[in-house]
């Protein structure tokens, strides 16, 4: 059961899917039959990590997406490809999925990290040369990597976001045009995609406009995905005009 139908009926939160702010028939519309998830084609990849607020037990979820660049920089589409959400408090099982999306979808563009208050630590493990050694090692014992082969260093930008991530103009509530304009689509070739896709699209719909405050919030428990989709379009329109990288996904030292 998604969390939209859960939060409704379990937990009796007063919404309906007319007054989600993401309406559920507006993300339907985004799904794209001739994509699935783990399937890239070649376009710039980009990556959006929001990082649990706290490492305390309970506490909110790490999202990582990573999105793909459709048609080159001037169609402005982007389709998932990948999501990985977890409470976890390993640094190194977080950088071990970085690492493992490189390797198998090729190189990426960009991967924006949340910075706030401890999550710099993050963004520090990642520029770190020994943990990209580290991390590669472990993969030759797993099969993902050839003995030999280190992974690529990753292009990382830690962000800030504050209060950004509530922003109309350029926070979530911003994404709405480019559902509406279905320039951000969901894999809806397997019935695997179709239920990652509504995953992602329950997080979305649970935000709205309250009409007591007028401020935009989720009446969800987490907004994980939806704050790490926001970074990462974040970290997408950064590159918008800027050419790709010429990196390989793997090194050889």
């Amino acid at each position: 059961m998604g969390k939209t139908r859960f939060a409704r009926e379990f937990l009796c939160v007063p919404m309906s899917f007319e007054s989600a702010y993401f309406n559920m028939d507006m993300l339907n519309r985004c799904n794209r039959t001739e994509y699935s998830y783990h399937e890239t084609t070649g376009g710039r990849l980009f990556v959006g990590c929001d990082m649990a607020s706290s490492l305390e037990e309970g506490s909110s979820y790490s999202a990582f997406t990573l999105i793909e660049e459709i048609g080159g920089k001037k169609s402005g589409e982007l389709v998932y490809r990948d999501l990985w959400v977890k409470h976890s408090n390993s640094n190194k099982e977080k950088l071990k999925v970085l690492y493992r999306w490189q390797v198998l979808h090729g190189t990426l563009t960009l991967v924006n990290i949340e910075k706030n208050a401890y999550q710099s630590s993050f963004v520090d493990l990642v520029e770190d040369d020994d943990y990209r050694k580290i991390v590669s090692r472990e993969f030759w014992k797993e099969g993902i990597l050839e003995e030999g082969i280190y992974c690529k260093k990753l292009n990382v930008v830690g962000m800030a976001t504050g209060g950004e991530k509530q922003s109309m103009n350029v926070g979530i509530p911003g994404l709405l045009g480019m559902f509406e304009t279905q320039k951000l689509m969901f894999p809806a070739k397997t019935a695997y995609d179709v239920q990652l896709s509504q995953t992602i699209k329950d997080d979305f719909a649970m935000w709205i406009i309250n009409p007591d405050t007028e401020k935009f919030e989720s009446l969800g428990a987490n907004d994980d995905i939806s704050m790490s989709t926001f970074i990462c379009v974040k970290g997408y329109r950064s590159r918008k005009r800027k050419g790709g990288f010429s990196l390989s996904a793997i090194d050889d030292y």
